[in-house]
């Protein structure tokens, strides 16, 4: 009976254990992310691409060929 409730707190202590160590990760993820956040250092590289008004017909044509 002791031995059966010793297993089971031991069981309770590691499963508490490991879920602390997974929001301790979470946390440290988020934090991370935030203060990394978005594509900054590739915001340079990339404007607004121009629009293109008109289709060319003679390139879609050769390709289809």
């Amino acid at each position: 009976m002791i031995e059966s409730r010793l297993n089971e707190l031991q069981s309770k202590a590691i499963k508490q254990d490991r879920w602390n160590n997974r929001e301790a990760d979470r946390q440290a993820e988020k934090a991370f992310l935030e203060e990394h956040k978005g594509p900054g250092k590739f915001s340079g590289k990339y404007g607004p691409q121009p629009t293109q008004t008109e289709i060319p017909s003679v390139g879609l044509l050769a390709r289809i060929e």
